[in-house]
């Protein structure tokens, strides 16, 4: 009987290595970690002029409240200036810190720890140009306000994705190591889950618009003391003349809140963008009424002059659209208007909310409107309305508008009464 004949086991060919990933050009790396350090510095200074502006009842001014067009202050009171109740530059002070330890270690030694680094500042670099694209399109479009700050970190965003892009070069070696992360968190389900459940979560917080309605006097006067003496020490002043106006929410809500406003003064225009988008948070809270009171001498006896040339006619013409029940839209498009009031602009905008048009010119002209807002006025300075806007809550009399967190503090202090 034969010997059985031993086979060879096959033989297995041993896979390719993979070519290195070139050495990333020594100036793209450097570009991207000097932007990164420029972006930390920016965002320090930008977290320390939020800081001051939001703690402090009006009280502050910062070095780049240039203009009413020109403005920090605006953009970081606006309801864009924090993120799930962390403000923006805080967000923005913790991604160029990461970004920058990227830099550092793409710049070490050839290692696939360097390789995996070079891809994912790549990544966070296109996810940070497309935030600060979407933060200035609000600046521009919706706050129509630009804050130096913020424009400064939108450049430095800007020359870290060329770094970026550039030290990942070529672009199919990034997405092959990114791709390989992302089949690594595909193979382990309960990673993946977590990643899902973290997604979901911050969508939820970001939709969770009445948490700050829930705090209490004194937790206002824990989080801000100087915000609730001034508060504090605002008179509180007999308001029984006021009627009229045009409210909204419930007649028995627990805040009245009164406004006397003017459709060309500036500083009504952002507090109405604040109260817009804040106002929905308290549903049946809160019972707003504006009330009309413009700064030109053409329809207010208080004014020694003209002052704003076309504020008289646009308070005639926001009535008008309020016996239309277009009030709301109307106003907000004067308040987001504010350098074109003419008349010819007042019927564009009856357009644009749909008004009859007919209706609306005749309503211009007619002297029904034109009463109405002399009513205001007349109210106006009966209470001591002296310049706007000027506000009533609960009948504590507040001049000027208010960062976005003090309007909480406010609001939080009126529903607790304690």
């Amino acid at each position: 009987m034969g010997k059985a004949s031993k086979q060879k086991p096959p033989i297995v060919q041993p896979a390719a290595a993979p070519e290195p990933w070139e050495d990333p050009p020594v100036w793209a790396t450097w570009l991207l970690a000097s932007a990164a350090l420029a972006g930390v510095v920016l965002a320090a200074v930008s977290t320390w002029v939020h800081h001051h502006v939001t703690s402090s009842p009006g009280g502050y001014t910062s070095f780049c409240n240039v203009s009413d067009t020109v403005n920090c202050d605006t953009v970081v009171t606006s309801r864009y200036g924090t993120l799930l109740r962390v403000p923006v530059s805080v967000w923005a002070l913790g991604y160029y810190v990461l970004l920058f330890a990227l830099a550092a270690r793409a710049a070490g030694s050839p290692s696939p720890a360097r390789d995996r680094a070079r891809a994912d500042a790549f990544a966070w670099a296109v996810a940070g140009t497309l935030f600060s694209a979407y933060l200035a399109t609000i600046s521009a479009l919706v706050l129509k306000t630009l804050c130096l700050l913020c424009a400064g970190l939108y450049a430095v965003s800007a020359a870290a994705l060329l770094g970026a892009w550039m030290q990942a070069s070529p672009l199919r070696e990034a997405v092959a190591r990114l791709s390989e992360r992302w089949d690594a968190v595909r193979r382990r389900p309960a990673l993946s889950a977590a990643l899902g459940a973290g997604v979901i979560g911050v969508f939820v917080l970001s939709g969770w618009l009445g948490a700050e309605t829930r705090l209490t006097r004194e937790q206002v006067f824990h989080s801000s003391p100087q915000f609730y003496d001034w508060y504090m020490s605002q008179p509180i002043v007999d308001t029984t003349p006021i009627t009229g106006g045009y409210p909204q929410g419930p007649e028995n809500a627990p805040i009245q809140l009164v406004e006397f406003s003017d459709f060309e003064c500036p500083h009504c225009a952002q507090a109405y963008m604040i109260l817009r988008d804040l106002l929905p948070r308290y549903q049946n809270q809160i019972r707003f009424t504006h009330h009309h009171f413009p700064l030109s001498s053409d329809c207010n006896e208080t004014m020694p002059d003209k002052g704003h040339e076309h504020a008289c006619r646009a308070a005639i013409a926001g009535d008008c659209a309020a016996q239309a029940g277009k009030f709301s839209p109307y106003a907000n498009l004067l308040f987001a208007n504010q350098g074109n009031l003419d008349d010819k602009a007042l019927i564009e905008y009856a357009k644009q909310v749909g008004l009859d048009v007919a209706a609306f010119e005749k309503c211009l002209s007619s002297p029904e409107a034109a009463e109405h807002v002399a009513e205001d006025v007349k109210i106006g300075a009966k209470v001591g309305i002296r310049s706007t806007p000027t506000f009533f809550i609960n009948n504590r009399k507040l001049e000027g508008n208010m960062p976005f967190q003090n309007w909480l503090y406010a609001f939080a202090v009126e529903l607790d009464k304690g």
